[in-house]
């Protein structure tokens, strides 16, 4: 069974909290799988155990909550890169340019790779590198 670790800090701003490592030191995919409610959402990127649960509640009427709701309670560490912790990207051949990769689909800040209509606002730090 893989052990996720606890990330060494306890850091809270708007859009989640790093769990605090005196709490537990070591997560484990069943302790995840208990917090995957929209008021109550973990999830994991390379070992490090999220809540965004604040960023779900304060965003629930957007269709982008969407994925991370499907993968509430999981690891999704597929979707980022291990080395640069951004999202992994590739090539799109119809539109000519790197765009992220998106298994469940495009989620909270991640900008759309065609020009919209509505006025979508995109934060300068994204929620998983907002520490």
């Amino acid at each position: 069974m893989k052990h996720i670790e606890a990330k060494q800090t306890s850091i809270e701003n708007k859009d989640r909290k790093i769990r605090d490592p005196r709490i537990r030191q070591f997560y484990i995919p069943e302790d995840l799988e208990e917090h995957s409610l929209l008021e109550d959402c973990w999830i994991s990127i390379h070992d490090k155990v999220l809540d965004i649960s604040p960023l779900l509640i304060r965003n629930k009427n957007s269709l982008l909550v969407k994925p991370l709701l499907l993968s509430a309670g999981s690891d999704i560490s597929h979707w980022f890169d291990k080395k640069t912790g951004e999202p992994i990207t590739k090539i799109d051949a119809d539109l000519g340019k790197r765009v992220p990769v998106l298994p469940e689909g495009r989620y909270l800040h991640i900008p759309s790779p065609t020009p919209i209509a509505e006025n979508e606002e995109i934060p300068a730090i994204p929620w998983w590198r907002d520490n």
